[in-house]
C-alpha cells in the first residue's frame, strides 16, 4: 500500500485544528514545523528513546533556550565507533575515554600509551607538541614538547624545568636522597639541607 502526494506538496497531520507533523516533498520530516533537516523539530523539541515501555531505561534529547540536555536513565551512555566502545558515562559522572568502565572522574584507557595532551595556538597539535601527560607500562610521564615545566603552590612558583633540562628550585630544597647525575648543584639562594 502507498499514500502518494503528487508533485513538490508535503503531506501533514493535524490533530485539534493544528498541523502537527510534515513530511515535506523533499522528504524532510517536522514535527511541530517546516523542516530543514532530515528530522525536524520545534517546540519542546524532546526525543525520547526507550529500550523498555517502562522507560526506566531511556534516552532524553532536550534543546533549550540557555543550555541542551542529554539526559540518560538506569544505564551508561556509551559511544562507539565501528567495532569497539570509545567513550562511555556513568549515571555518577565518571567519563571514560577508551575500552572498560571509568573508575574516576576521567579515566582514560590505551593499550600502548595513555596520554593527555594540552594544546594550543603556538605549540602545534601534532604527537609530538604541547604539553603532555603520558604512561608507558609502569612508568609515568610529564613532557613539555615546545617549553619549560612550572611546578607551584600556594599560587607561587616552586620549582621550574627549562628546555635544557636545567631545574631552578625557589625556597628550601630538603633532600633525604638527593642525585645529581651532573655531579654539580648551584645554590644561588636559600639552603640546601
Amino acid at each position: 500500500q502507498q499514500i502518494y502526494v503528487g508533485g513538490n506538496h508535503p503531506f501533514t497531520f493535524w490533530t485539534n485544528d493544528t498541523e502537527k507533523v510534515r513530511i515535506a516533498g523533499d522528504g524532510k520530516f517536522g514535527i511541530g514545523c517546516t523542516p530543514a533537516a532530515p528530522l525536524d523539530t520545534v517546540g519542546r523539541g524532546s526525543f525520547r528513546y526507550s529500550a523498555t515501555t517502562s522507560s526506566s531505561k531511556r534516552i532524553d534529547i532536550e534543546p533549550g533556550n540557555t543550555s541542551n540536555t542529554i539526559q540518560y536513565v538506569t544505564n551508561p551512555l556509551n559511544i562507539w565507533n565501528s567495532s569497539s566502545l570509545t567513550m562511555s558515562m556513568l549515571n555518577d559522572g565518571k567519563v571514560g575515554i577508551g575500552p572498560g568502565s571509568p573508575s574516576r572522574i576521567l579515566t582514560i584507557n590505551d593499550a600502548t600509551l595513555p596520554c593527555v595532551q594540552l594544546c594550543n595556538g603556538q605549540t602545534g597539535t601534532a604527537t609530538g607538541d604541547g604539553y603532555q601527560m603520558q604512561l608507558s607500562g609502569f612508568t609515568g610521564y610529564l613532557y613539555n614538547y615546545d617549553g619549560q615545566i612550572i611546578f607551584g603552590t600556594s599560587n607561587a612558583v616552586a620549582l621550574t624545568l627549562d628546555t635544557s633540562q636545567n631545574a631552578t628550585f625557589n625556597g628550601l630544597i630538603k633532600a633525604g636522597n638527593l642525585s645529581i647525575s651532573s655531579q654539580e648543584i648551584d645554590v644561588s639562594s636559600g639552603d640546601l639541607i
